[in-house]
């Protein structure tokens, strides 16, 4: 029997991942906060790389002309099959290393322009995500810390030292591209919001007895909102509009006497 070298969650069923929520299987859980011991935010940040990683595996098994993308069986298949590929150089099972080292160890591998260690890499950094997930799920603050930071910045490693790579250049302007998107959406989320409780905020000028404080406003608005979670943030909003209502109201009197 193979070997499964990522046992939290199947590469398999999130082949062709491209950054959007998951919508099914643990990183659907973890997005909803269903776990625990994961933050959905932190759970957000970290798939964003995750995703990053496994189409950038794709992409170089492509240009080496490997069938790592024809299907999701074959691609799981092939993370396997490179990290046991690993393992067999080192020697032994696979230990949380720098990944300055780690690629170090396994360049010895044949390996005529690289592509084959720049995948070693990479399937190496999920591997890293797999073991930080283990560590959450037990409270080993130190070893998740670890291999979190080890399997990120594996993904850069690959960035920098395979960036004469037409397929890594692509890849790293596809996701500067998603980035620049996901930085307009959050914007324009945040917009929207914010002009959904200035809506609000109008109509209790009108009628000021439906609520009692800026508290007790902000915690109903944000039982009507879908990404509102922060009270703090609509009370300053709340105070923003009142110091621009005053000193337009203070405009207003200053009025030209006739003559």
């Amino acid at each position: 029997m193979k070997k499964q070298y990522v046992t939290n969650f199947s590469p398999a069923e999130y082949f062709g991942c491209d950054g959007a929520d998951p919508a099914t299987g643990p990183w659907a859980e973890w997005f909803a906060g269903k776990a625990d011991f994961f933050d959905p935010d932190y759970a957000q940040f970290v798939w964003w790389h995750v995703c990053e990683m496994q189409l950038l595996f794709c992409d170089i098994g492509a240009a080496l002309g490997e069938p790592v993308g024809r299907s999701p069986g074959e691609f799981e298949a092939s993370i396997n099959w490179h990290l046991g590929l690993a393992e067999s150089h080192l020697g032994g099972s696979l230990q949380l290393d720098n990944p300055f080292a780690f690629d170090s160890d396994v360049s010895g591998i044949h390996d005529a322009d690289g592509r084959t260690s720049a995948m070693i890499l990479l399937a190496y950094a999920i591997w890293c995500i797999d073991r930080m997930i283990d560590a959450l799920r037990v409270g080993d603050a130190k070893t998740a810390a670890a291999a979190a930071t080890y399997g990120l910045r594996a993904l850069e490693l690959t960035h920098e030292y395979r960036d004469d790579f037409p397929e890594v250049k692509a890849r790293l302007e596809s996701k500067r591209q998603r980035e620049r998107a996901n930085a307009r959406y959050a914007t324009d989320e945040k917009q929207a919001d914010k002009n959904f409780v200035r809506e609000c905020w109008h109509e209790w000028q009108k009628q000021p007895d439906r609520y009692r404080s800026k508290a007790a406003f902000a915690r109903d608005v944000i039982e009507k909102s879908k990404h509102l979670q922060s009270t703090k943030v609509i009370e300053d909003w709340c105070r923003e509009w009142e110091i621009a209502n005053r000193k337009s109201a203070g405009r207003l009197r200053i009025v030209p006497v006739d003559r």
